[in-house]
């Protein structure tokens, strides 16, 4: 047996080496036989695409760009400042400031103005934003920032160190009523678990009697994230997940203790966008039978990746094996090897069959089943986390079909024109509100600003005017898109919490689970 073992071995090494010779062997031949020139760096990234562009949609080889970007948007930690900026009517204004970081030290403060970066000029200036980004990177320990201060537009320079600060993985959290709390993780960072115990704490118990944990558009991240989140919801010694490993075979994962929600009423939210570590958060407290899911199917994602990031700055995603839930389900959903297309446009399919609005639309034919470890309830494998409480999408608050293939442009005028609000009545905003709930009872905006906003949603040039405020009538008139417009306005005056209070109270998800909250018996009859 040993010596078929060691023989089947050779082989394979020796078939592998034949591969590598081949390999090698071609580019000798480009090199020495090709006629015209090329870029030998470019091709050698094709080709490795390529091998990628086979394995698994998941696999993937990111150029050091697109490394670079990745970290900017996804990472959680960042060497900087802690403060956001936009370019306003020509000139760079602060935007916000995170408590106790280098910025706010310094003395930075939303509104303010910024002339230079680093001694680069930036007012009166087109810039985009990575090349803002570029003047703030350009040195890694210190950052020079020169303010135009008061009606002299005076400049005073200011030298801040950078530090290592975390990118939250918890956008939001507030509490509908006196009984539930909300939080809603927008990925998952290995800093997420800290958060979550933090945030729990914060709220109390009375408060932590109903949690509604929004899992919505999170695409995942830190599988290690996930275990501190279920410990505070089921039992100690409870199976969270199998991980499978290629190394290390597989790998338990129990709860460790009994937390902060082991009495909780739990409700989750999810949808279409909610991928990996969402989905094994999911997956845990379904198979558990310790909480509703709310909203409509999840993406499909169970397999994990082993990052490798090389000289040159690019890096490699290489799938290394799959996670099960306590029933034994994978949720990873089906693709072809090699074919990816209908993978990437399953998303599509399911719209296009309705089943962001029927129920009925969702084929478990064929897919494997399952039962939940305690109530003993059908799940299915293969096909992401299908919810227990389906939510149609919600249309009837939605854009304007006419803009849905421009939603994101939509979005990011929103909050320039949010941004712009704020900055040119921030002092007027805190003498006649102060506080959320002022505002949340008193501002209306009014038929003009809506005016307004299409005005810069037809000429991007456009800037909107000073003398265009709100009113303190509520008017239902293109009521839609003056809630938005109020919540990108709270978003920039107040933050994430109170923008998501706004939204929230035309969340059709959101409002199916406060429905269940103040229904007990409706939320325990869907775990029978």
């Amino acid at each position: 047996m040993i010596i078929c073992a060691a023989t089947a071995v050779k082989a394979q090494n020796d078939n592998r080496k034949g591969s590598l010779d081949k390999i090698f062997e071609i580019e000798r031949l480009i090199n020495e036989s090709y006629y015209d020139t090329f870029d030998r760096d470019k091709l050698v990234e094709i080709t490795i695409h390529s091998v990628f562009g086979y394995l698994d949609p998941h696999t993937v080889y990111k150029t050091a760009k697109e490394a670079a970007e990745d970290e900017r948007k996804y990472g959680s930690e960042k060497n900087a400042i802690g403060g956001m900026v936009a370019l306003l009517n020509d000139t760079l204004t602060i935007l916000s400031v995170t408590p106790r970081s280098p910025a706010y030290k310094a003395g930075l403060r939303p509104g303010m103005q910024i002339d230079s970066i680093n001694d680069q000029p930036v007012t009166n200036r087109v810039l985009k934003p990575n090349q803002i980004a570029e003047f703030i990177n350009l040195r890694d320990d210190t950052i020079k920032i020169s303010l135009i201060r008061g009606k002299g537009k005076q400049r005073k320079a200011l030298l801040i160190a950078k530090d290592k600060l975390t990118d939250p993985g918890i956008d939001s959290y507030y509490a509908p009523n006196d009984s539930t709390a909300y939080i809603r993780i927008a990925k998952f960072t290995k800093y997420t678990g800290e958060e979550f115990d933090n945030i729990l704490e914060e709220f109390g118990p009375k408060k932590l009697r109903n949690l509604i944990l929004d899992l919505r558009d999170n695409p995942g991240g830190v599988l290690q994230a996930c275990a501190p989140i279920c410990n505070h919801i089921v039992p100690a010694n409870t199976l969270l997940y199998t991980a499978t490993d290629t190394h290390n075979g597989q790998k338990p994962e129990f709860s460790d203790k009994n937390g902060l929600l082991k009495n909780s009423r739990i409700y989750i939210l999810v949808n279409e966008n909610s991928a990996s570590a969402s989905e094994i958060i999911a997956s845990c407290i379904q198979d558990n039978d310790r909480g509703i899911i709310i909203g409509r199917r999840s993406f499909g994602k169970a397999l994990t990746q082993q990052v490798t990031i090389f000289s040159d700055g690019s890096k490699a995603l290489i799938s290394n094996g799959k996670v099960f839930s306590p029933s034994g389900r994978c949720i990873q959903k089906d693709y072809q090897r090699g074919r990816f297309d209908k993978y990437r446009n399953e998303l599509k399919e399911r719209i296009t069959r309705r089943e962001n609005v029927l129920r009925d639309s969702i084929n478990t034919a064929g897919k494997p089943t399952y039962k939940t470890v305690i109530k003993h309830r059908t799940v299915y494998g293969n096909m992401g986390v299908i919810p227990d409480c389906f939510v149609p999408e919600d249309y009837t608050n939605a854009i304007p079909l006419v803009e849905t293939e421009y939603a994101d442009s939509i979005y990011m005028l929103l909050k320039f024109f949010g941004n712009v609000f704020v900055n040119e009545h921030r002092q007027r905003l805190k003498n006649t509100y102060g506080s959320f709930k002022n505002f949340n009872k008193s501002f209306f905006v009014s038929d003009e600003m809506v005016k307004e906003f299409y005005i810069v949603r037809r000429d991007e040039k456009h800037y909107p005017a000073h003398n265009i405020i709100e009113t303190k009538t509520p008017n239902n008139k293109d009521r839609h898109i003056k809630k938005l417009i109020k919540a990108y306005i709270a978003k920039a005056f107040f933050g994430y919490n109170e923008f998501r209070q706004l939204i929230n109270e035309d969340d059709s998800d959101f409002q199916a689970a406060l429905l269940l909250v103040a229904d007990p018996q409706a939320y325990w009859n869907y775990l029978k």
